[in-house]
């Protein structure tokens, strides 16, 4: 009989544990992809919008996992009525101990029918131009004095275009699709990374002459 209660009870604690894993991020989820998306914004120093997404702990246990739906960024001045980026997926796994000691640990990144644009205007003025602030702090500064450091793992990019349009030299540089997967191997001694997958219409002019139009070039490597 009291082996009987031990095992009820042991159930009970399970149950009531795995709601609890499912239910706060079904309370808090709106909120954390508001939070994170604001932060974002804050980083970059410009306008970001995000029309939807969730949290799951779940998904990808022990490893949390916050899915952005069609992320906006906008360009900088004065590109701020187009887009810098749009990506219809953006999907982060985090392994949510690391947060308590002060790193970001990034297991898995992926984005999704995306669109990257970046212009180079007439008068030599960049649409990414002080996007993430300045940029003259020492690589690791942070991490020593004590802030956040960051690392990633696993990187895997499906449909995502890119294109840079340079009017000032007349270059052009345009890729219609990009996927590949990228794994990550850091062991604070050396990194490794290793790459596959293949870009497809691969677009490149400059000075007026094309050196290449609608080219398929793989990607593979470490």
């Amino acid at each position: 009989m009291e082996r009987r209660n031990i095992a009820l009870i042991a159930g009970s604690v399970v149950v009531l544990g795995g709601a609890a894993v499912a239910a706060v991020p079904a309370l808090f989820g709106d909120r954390i992809v508001a939070m994170v998306a604001s932060n974002l914004g804050a980083q970059l120093d410009t306008k970001v919008h995000v029309s939807g997404g969730g949290v799951s702990l779940l998904a990808d246990f022990p490893r949390l996992s916050v899915r952005l739906k069609d992320l906006q960024i906008a360009a900088a001045p004065p590109f701020e009525d187009s887009m810098l980026a749009t990506v219809g997926v953006l999907d982060v796994h985090v392994a949510p101990l690391a947060l308590f000691r002060g790193r970001v640990d990034v297991r898995g990144l992926v984005v999704r029918d995306a669109v990257f644009l970046a212009t180079v205007n007439q008068d030599g003025a960049t649409s990414w131009a002080g996007l993430g602030g300045p940029v003259d702090e020492p690589a690791g500064a942070a991490a020593a004095e004590g802030g956040v450091s960051f690392s990633i793992k696993d990187v895997v990019l499906e449909r995502v275009a890119v294109q840079y349009d340079d009017l000032s030299e007349g270059a052009h540089f345009a890729v219609s699709s990009i996927d590949l997967r990228a794994d990550v191997e850091d062991d604070r001694a050396h990194t490794r990374v290793a790459v596959d997958g293949r870009m497809s219409g691969v677009s490149v002019e400059t000075g007026g002459v094309s050196w290449l139009a609608g080219a398929t070039v793989g990607a593979a490597g470490s």
